[in-house]
């Protein structure tokens, strides 16, 4: 099976038709500069893995052969910039359950909670 990945767009597996021309390109950039007229904004796209020609659907699998057409994006700890938030992590992560079963000692417990002030008369 032929995979056709582009130089411009490195995590996409897609082309586009453009109506205006009828041509196929990468990108609307790659559009822009090969063609001297204005561009129209692609209804169809061709799967990268398999060649099929399709209306375009962001974000969704190949009708054909199922495979995503761009690269999927994962929210592990990338350089620090990953997902943090408990609730949208993965349950096999196992960052997502660290410390939830520490104990708080009595001494924290006492230190957090107002402290009462003492009238002197």
């Amino acid at each position: 099976m032929v995979q056709v990945r582009f130089v411009d767009i490195t995590k996409s597996f897609r082309w586009f038709r453009f109506p205006c021309c009828g041509k196929c390109y990468p990108c609307d950039v790659c559009h822009d500069d090969a063609e001297d007229h204005l561009m129209t904004i692609a209804n169809r796209m061709i799967c990268g893995h398999c060649c099929k020609e399709q209306p375009f659907a962001l974000e969704k699998p190949c009708n054909a052969c199922h495979q995503l057409m761009t690269k999927s994006r994962s929210a592990f700890w990338e350089g620090g910039k990953g997902c943090r938030d408990k609730t949208k992590m993965n349950r096999d992560d196992a960052r997502k359950y660290a410390n939830t079963n520490k104990t708080i000692s009595r001494k924290a417990q006492e230190k957090a909670k107002p402290t009462k002030k003492k009238d002197s008369k």
